[in-house]
């Protein structure tokens, strides 16, 4: 027997409110589970994210890391709801998310901008999801107490948010989120707004503070360096779509290809002949020891990194093109004979348009990230 109308609008929208239960759980992190999630701007043909699947662990902290365009942001979009998967599936712990409505999946959100109440004081700041709840008074006391303590920032509890510095507003801005006791944490770009020192103060503190928590939290950014120093796992994207995703150390000793070993590890990719046992010549004269198997394999291409070249006067010839100072020496970009592009470490007299000799660090093992 067919439904009326009547009967199956009151149906859905039962299964709406027990869709909606079953994201109430305040406090308790929850689970994510992207299965070939796609999604496609109206009036567009490209993905914006074509056929992504990972799965994120209740208290876990994942980053999503990639270039401009790379689909980051859509990501998070999609997770608080705000807009819908037009392909694939977004389960919140097992659940359809499609079925628990935006104000009913219990996400905190961090913008990059932090957009704080300048009106309010940062206690105001912070109890104001409490007050939108409705929340009793002496709950939201207790709460902001709680959050001001996890945050650090106990004395700024009267201070006006105009008067604090861009640190100290996103500790605001993060116990504002906590406050409401989220599910989810969604973070974007959240020390994108700070100078560069200050950045690297806050990325330890901001880590301890995101565990401390214990709350499921995904946070964007296009620094591979705070993703690498902030998660417990990494999604690199690009294009929409997924490169790898695993923990620091898997992206950094074993990129799944090129572009991983590029964006997340600061290699540079050259090509390479594999002369047997794991040799590789990258030019003649230069050779290193590949990682990995490559019996039957013959071209391949390398991840080098740095520190895995020094000068040596018994190496091949390297001219320098440009070189960088960062602090404890100098990073010097140069071509080798068959052309292709290497930086290495070296010391204040190598300088543009110099040639020095360099070699593979003794006992170095080179990752491969492509072979044929």
């Amino acid at each position: 027997m067919s439904m009326s109308r009547t009967e199956a609008t009151s149906s859905s929208r039962a299964a709406q409110r027990r869709a909606d239960r079953r994201g109430q759980a305040d406090g308790e992190a929850a689970s994510i589970e992207f299965r070939d999630l796609t999604f496609t701007y109206p009036g567009t043909t490209t993905p914006a994210v074509n056929g992504i699947s990972f799965d994120v662990s209740a208290s876990s902290v994942v980053a999503l890391v990639g270039p401009s365009g790379c689909g980051k942001s859509t990501m998070l979009r999609l997770v608080a709801g705000l807009l819908d998967p037009t392909g694939g599936q977004l389960l919140i712990d097992g659940n359809d998310a499609t079925h628990i409505r935006p104000e009913h999946r219990h996400i905190g959100w961090v913008p990059q901008s932090y957009a704080l109440f300048d009106h309010l004081d940062v206690t105001g700041n912070i109890s104001f999801g409490l007050r939108m709840r409705k929340v009793p008074a002496d709950q939201r006391a207790e709460r902001v107490r709680e959050v001001l303590e996890l945050c650090r920032i106990t004395e700024l509890a009267g201070r006006s948010v105009g008067d604090l510095s861009g640190g100290q507003r996103q500790r605001v801005a993060i116990a504002r989120a906590l406050a409401t006791k989220p599910r989810l944490l969604l973070l974007d770009e959240p020390l994108a707004a700070l100078d560069p020192q200050l950045r690297r103060t806050l990325r330890s503190e901001l880590a301890r503070l995101l565990r401390a928590s214990g709350v499921t939290s995904l946070l964007v950014t296009h620094d591979q360096t705070e993703a690498l120093a902030m998660a417990d796992r990494v999604a690199v994207l690009q294009r929409g779509t997924l490169e790898q995703f695993g923990s620091p150390e898997q992206l950094w000793n074993t990129p799944a290809n090129p572009f991983v070993a590029e964006f997340v590890g600061s290699a540079t990719v050259v090509e390479g002949t594999h002369l047997g046992n794991g040799v590789v010549q990258v030019a003649p004269g230069l050779e290193v020891l590949a990682d990995g198997q490559l019996e039957g394999v013959r071209r391949v291409q390398l991840a080098l990194r740095n520190t895995d070249l020094i000068v040596d006067p018994d190496g091949v010839p390297f001219e320098v093109q440009s070189r960088e100072f960062i602090g404890e020496s100098w990073l010097a970009t140069g071509e080798l004979e068959t052309g292709a592009f290497v930086t290495l470490a070296t010391d204040a007299t190598a300088r543009p348009g110099d040639t020095v000799k360099i070699a593979a660090r003794p006992g170095v093992q080179v990752t491969v990230v492509e072979s044929e």
